[in-house]
């Protein structure tokens, strides 16, 4: 199939565009000018291809300048389609709307089941449609018959695709394009907010063998947004009657239920990569894209990963557990020693069957770049009882080659820890798609904390004031510690004092706090987080 590229973008003297495929900066295509600002480029890619990440960026004199500041743009691709015509435009967002979210990151690359179909000679439209607006319903509105001709209550609504991006596939007869349209957002009493700025264009008739697309847009807004509302909690700080020491990626199941219950938007939560990366082994890049991408295996459910025959050790494992969950601070260590013996056992039984899926395979084969010399790091700092790398013998300094032979060596324990990188993956991606059926965000920021301000506990009523002072002076995110919320109780108060590093409410109590829980409900409601 064929890819046309085309971008509107204002250059100066000697400077030229190129399609970046994935973050290969040394393989990028040229494209190529036509007049009015379009840069343009057509590529061919295998029927097989079922998705294209790209980026576009600058150089001048052979020498990069300047590279969108998003991550990747993915483009899904149905081999049905004989030619794609993509209008892009150039991203540089850089809030939790974009790159820097880890879910949003995730929640934008395919798991291997998920497949588009797109029907031949229509237009899709994406845009970005701020968090802030999605408790209405996006939607298109223009001046041709299929598009409304203005009509609001003839306006065709978007579907999700993401924490952010909508979709919408047009079929609009040729006679009726070129058209003008705008983005627009419509409420439960049919109040709409139109987007700011000139109308927009779709100038593209596709053939019958073709599909048109207008991507990279963003729905624009003037006026003053109310701040979108999230609880930020720190997940090993979590306690539930299901947990195994800390917080896991199973909790957040309850936190998005109270969220939703309580009329807040989002959840962050903070970051949950694994940080035991031994310093000065692997190259700076590599080292970059291990810390980007793996997760700490103590993060783990062990509900959601299953159990296994063993009886006897699976009540000794869960007596661990138990032990470790009723102490006040978080043992993260221990906790991720018991996970991945308790993985271990999982594995044994199990754990042909999820490897030999397909969504597995493709994750394994997208992610070798920091799947490898994680896998071989974490297999060396075991067989060696040390993270000095100085000790690891003939493998004290990284060589690609030799691990990719020390992989293959080790393959059933490498293969193990593909197994958990893919399970814990597999787990936040499936609160992710719950939040999103709750119409809540889950976000994960390495950032966040450097947002949050605990209060400094006082009177239960004092704290209140806080945050409803929180709450009028946020910008476009009012960022709330669960710990926060939990002190304007005035039960709760003294028992999130006595443990500072884990909180001494379960989520089985917050679920069940009513009077609490409509006290939260009555601070969000009067200030109408959302248009």
């Amino acid at each position: 199939m064929k890819i046309t590229f085309s971008i509107e973008y204002h250059t100066h003297w000697g400077e030229e565009l190129f399609l970046m495929l994935g973050n290969d900066r040394y393989s990028a295509l040229k494209m190529y000018y036509t007049p009015g600002d379009i840069w343009t480029v057509t590529l061919d890619v295998s029927d097989e291809t079922s998705q294209l990440r790209y980026r576009y960026m600058v150089k001048e004199g052979g020498e990069v300048t300047r590279v969108e500041q998003c991550s990747c743009h993915t483009l899904f691709l149905d081999a049905g389609i004989a030619h794609y015509r993509v209008e892009d435009s150039w991203d540089d967002i850089g809030d939790w709307d974009a790159s820097d979210d880890f879910i949003a990151r995730l929640m934008g690359e395919s798991d291997g089941t998920e497949t588009v179909h797109y029907q031949p000679a229509s237009i899709v439209v994406e845009a970005m449609i701020p968090l802030h607006l999605q408790a209405m319903k996006p939607a298109i509105a223009g001046e041709a018959p299929a598009l409304g001709a203005w009509n609001v209550r003839r306006s065709v609504a978007m579907q999700s695709c993401g924490d952010s991006l909508w979709r919408i596939d047009l079929n609009i007869p040729a006679d009726q394009l070129p058209t003008q349209f705008k983005l627009i957002a419509v409420g439960k009493k049919d109040d709409v907010l139109w987007e700011s700025g000139d109308n927009r264009w779709l100038r593209q008739s596709p053939h019958s063998n073709e599909v048109a697309m207008v991507r990279g847009l963003c729905f624009r807004y003037d006026g003053e947004l109310k701040p979108m509302v999230a609880t930020f909690v720190e997940l090993e700080t979590l306690r539930s009657d299901r947990d195994m020491g800390i917080g896991d990626l199973g909790d957040l199941k309850k936190v998005i239920q109270w969220v939703a219950a309580t009329g807040q938007n989002a959840v962050v939560i903070n970051s949950i990569t694994d940080t035991a990366v031994v310093d000065g082994w692997m190259p700076v890049e590599v080292r970059k894209r291990v810390m980007a991408n793996a997760i700490n295996p103590a993060y783990i459910s062990t509900e959601a990963l299953g159990s296994f025959n063993d009886k006897r050790l699976l009540a000794k494992y869960q007596q661990i557990g138990m032990t470790l969950n009723r102490l006040d601070a978080a043992q993260l260590d221990e906790v991720r020693i018991l996970k991945t013996d308790y993985a271990q056992a999982v594995f044994a039984e199990k754990g042909a069957a999820v490897t030999r899926s397909a969504s597995y395979r493709k994750f394994v084969r997208e992610n070798a770049s920091w799947l490898h010399p994680y896998a071989a790091q974490s297999i060396l700092q075991r067989l060696n009882d040390s993270r000095d790398c100085t000790s690891w013998g003939n493998y004290s300094r990284y060589a690609p080659e030799q691990i990719e032979r020390f992989l293959k060596a080790r393959h059933r324990e490498a293969t193990f820890v593909y197994f958990m990188q893919y399970q814990l993956r597999q787990q936040l991606l499936t609160m992710a798609r719950y939040a999103r059926g709750k119409k809540v965000s889950l976000l994960c920021d390495m950032t966040a904390p450097r947002h949050v301000k605990n209060i400094d506990p006082k009177e239960p009523w004092v704290n209140q004031r806080f945050i409803e002072q929180r709450l009028r002076d946020a910008g476009s995110l009012a960022l709330i510690p669960l710990r926060d919320w939990l002190l304007i109780d005035g039960a709760f108060l003294p028992r999130v004092v006595k443990s500072p590093q884990r909180l001494a409410i379960s989520l089985e109590e917050l679920i069940a706090a009513h009077d609490f829980n409509n006290r939260v409900k009555s601070i969000m409601a009067p200030e109408k987080r959302t248009p």
